[in-house]
């Protein structure tokens, strides 16, 4: 999909190399064939590596259990969804990640939404609730902290292996993951700051308001 005349592919790896990230794996299953041929014609300030799923994709956690070869071993990792636009600096998540000693901190805001993150008054995840249906994973509280899951999270290596071990190489979600992983590791949250662009443009619909806000902008 193009935004003002750019794919979202470009788009986020051109943020994301302006953010600082100095490596991108791009996981890639529907389209796979277009998309492996874009990149290979590409020309990025940064590598951008491919991780294959096109003979089965792998969900949002499986895709991070297959892409962790790809990945620095030594660096805590930002998952970016290609479907987010924001002007947000990433380097103040980095460093609350960092100053938290988080196994993995997950970029939340206070919005409307049907599926919402539970989080303790101490800032830890604990679970996870469907308000359509009344679904809930893990454990909700009284006073749990409900927020928005906003598409972009950092996650250490080290917990990545730790799904690896527990799922395999099989497909899975990464939210359920999180939700069994928080009983014995520190995943917490960031807050979305109020100042900055964030846009979901993850169908034709959200895309055309996303282009009519920003032309309005220039």
């Amino acid at each position: 999909m193009l935004l003002k005349g750019m794919t979202l592919l470009d788009r986020a790896i051109a943020y994301l190399t302006v953010q600082g990230i100095e490596r991108i794996v791009v996981n890639i299953h529907h389209f796979g064939n277009q998309i492996a041929d874009h990149i290979s014609h590409g020309q990025y300030d940064v590598p951008v590596l491919i991780s294959d799923e096109r003979r089965l994709l792998k969900d949002t956690g499986g895709a991070l259990v297959q892409a962790l070869p790809l990945l620095s071993p030594d660096e805590d990792i930002l998952i970016y969804n290609t479907d987010i636009v924001t002007d947000m600096l990433l380097s103040k998540l980095f460093s609350a990640h960092i100053a938290s000693g988080n196994d993995a901190t997950l970029l939340t805001s206070v919005r409307e939404s049907t599926r919402q993150l539970a989080f303790s008054p101490k800032g830890w995840l604990t679970g996870w609730q469907n308000k359509k249906n009344d679904e809930i994973k893990g454990v909700l509280e009284p006073d749990s902290r409900m927020f928005s899951f906003s598409g972009i999270h950092i996650i250490k290596p080290s917990l990545i292996g730790y799904f690896g071990q527990e799922f395999g190489d099989a497909p899975f979600s990464v939210i359920p993951a999180y939700i069994l992983a928080a009983l014995d590791h520190k995943i917490g949250y960031y807050m979305t700051p109020e100042s900055i662009k964030w846009m979901d443009v993850g169908s034709p619909e959200k895309l055309k308001l996303a282009e009519e806000y920003l032309l309005k902008e220039e």
